[in-house]
């Protein structure tokens, strides 16, 4: 996805079922870390949840998304996903990474499937 424009990123994502959203929504931070922010303001995620109705998984990139999103599913009938970050910065060996992301592929629809489940 990398070598597509970001249009073309949206639609493939969007065909493949899955939606992108911030678990913070305001934050503020020095430099790109994670372990950097400061003042975070979650955005609503549980508020957003309950209205899709054909959500099945909610996959959290990295430990900081985890950390502040760990209250905001509790009791909800969706699967969390715990993931590595994809960052750079994490150096995590990237076949690791790419096992455990590899997870989310049980969750990937076709464009066929989203328009029978309507």
């Amino acid at each position: 996805m990398v070598a597509m424009e970001y249009a073309q990123r949206i639609t493939a994502l969007q065909s493949a079922g899955i939606a992108l959203w911030d678990v913070i929504g305001a934050a503020s931070r020095q430099g790109s870390l994670d372990h950097k922010i400061r003042n975070e303001q979650p955005n609503d995620l549980r508020e957003f949840v309950v209205t899709l109705t054909h959500l099945h998984a909610i996959a959290l990139n990295g430990k900081k998304a985890v950390a502040s999103a760990k209250n905001a599913f509790i009791g909800l009938p969706i699967e969390i996903l715990s993931l590595p970050s994809s960052s750079a910065a994490n150096t995590l060996d990237v076949s690791k990474k790419a096992t455990a992301w590899s997870g989310l592929a049980r969750y990937l629809t076709t464009s066929s499937d989203l328009h029978s489940r309507k």
